[in-house]
């Protein structure tokens, strides 16, 4: 299975989203790391880590919460995810999942659209608090594209 990191990803959340991303932000300067904005699609702050020169280098996600109704909140907050770009589908990606983790680990689909999936996620436990995920992506979710595109750097 060829595999490729694509970044490691934190949940969280936070009193101000935006007094949190200025700490983050002064983080990174003193670190010399860049920090990049994707407009999100249900209203929280998601900010990436790293240097997008070379594309498919891995990346740091950071989400930061700060109003949800999500009736589901303390199940996926907070939670820590490794996420990892694949040439699989997502059937294939699934597959991969029960198998490695003896179905104990049920994978579930957490991008879809158009019946494409481009995202299965495991939860593989929970420790002190934390939810651990691991994602694994269909090269289809056009990594390269999105940090050359939809990325814009802050910093």
């Amino acid at each position: 299975m060829n595999k490729l990191m694509n970044h490691l990803g934190f949940c969280y959340q936070t009193k101000s989203a935006k007094d949190e991303k200025e700490r983050i932000l002064q983080e990174a300067r003193s670190a010399h790391l860049h920090v990049y904005q994707e407009n999100s699609n249900d209203g929280q702050t998601w900010l990436f880590i790293g240097d997008i020169t070379n594309w498919d280098d891995p990346l740091v996600e950071i989400v930061l919460v700060e109003n949800t109704e999500d009736k589901w909140k303390e199940y996926w907050l907070p939670h820590f995810q490794i996420d990892i770009d694949t040439f699989l589908n997502g059937d294939e990606i699934e597959a991969v999942i029960t198998k490695m983790f003896g179905g104990k680990v049920k994978p579930f689909r957490i991008f879809e659209t158009n019946q494409f999936i481009c995202l299965v996620r495991a939860r593989l436990g929970v420790i002190s608090g934390i939810n651990i995920d691991l994602d694994m992506g269909f090269e289809g979710r056009m990594t390269r594209y999105h940090r050359m595109n939809v990325l814009k750097q802050l910093d």
